[in-house]
C-alpha cells in the first residue's frame, strides 16, 4: 500500500489554518499585526546568558496584506475562503493571488506561527 505524498489542490483548500498555541498577537491602529512566538531554543539560551533577561520572544511585523490573511486564519475559514475574502478586499481576480497566499500560509507554517488542520 502506498502512502499518499501530497494534498491535491482541492483537499488543500479545504484546510482551515490556525494561529499556533504558543503565539500571541496584537494589532496596531495602521492596520498592521505583531506575532509574538515563544522561542526557548538555543539562541534565546545563548543571548539570555550573554545578555541577561532576554524576553523568550521571536518577534514578526506582518504588512497591511499579510495582517488581513492573519486575521482570516482563526480555524474556521478554510483556506478557499481566505482566498475569496482576500480577492474581494483586495478587488483582485482569486487566481492571480492564489498562489501567493499558498506560498505565504506555507511560510507561516514553517515559522510555527500557524497549523494547518
Amino acid at each position: 500500500m502506498h502512502k499518499k505524498l501530497y494534498l491535491t489542490r482541492e483537499e488543500v483548500m479545504k484546510l482551515r489554518p490556525v494561529h499556533s498555541e504558543d503565539v500571541t498577537w496584537r494589532k496596531y491602529p495602521s492596520g498592521e499585526v505583531l506575532v509574538l512566538k515563544k522561542d526557548e531554543g538555543l539562541k534565546y539560551k545563548i543571548a539570555r546568558k550573554l545578555l541577561g533577561d532576554v524576553e523568550p520572544y521571536r518577534k514578526f511585523v506582518l504588512d497591511d496584506i499579510g495582517s488581513i490573511v492573519w486575521e482570516l486564519c482563526d480555524g474556521k475559514n478554510t483556506i478557499s475562503e481566505i482566498l475569496k475574502k482576500l480577492s474581494k478586499r483586495l478587488n483582485t481576480e482569486e487566481s492571480k493571488i492564489e498562489q501567493y497566499l499558498l506560498a505565504y500560509l506555507r511560510k507561516l507554517e514553517k515559522k510555527g506561527l500557524i497549523e494547518v488542520k
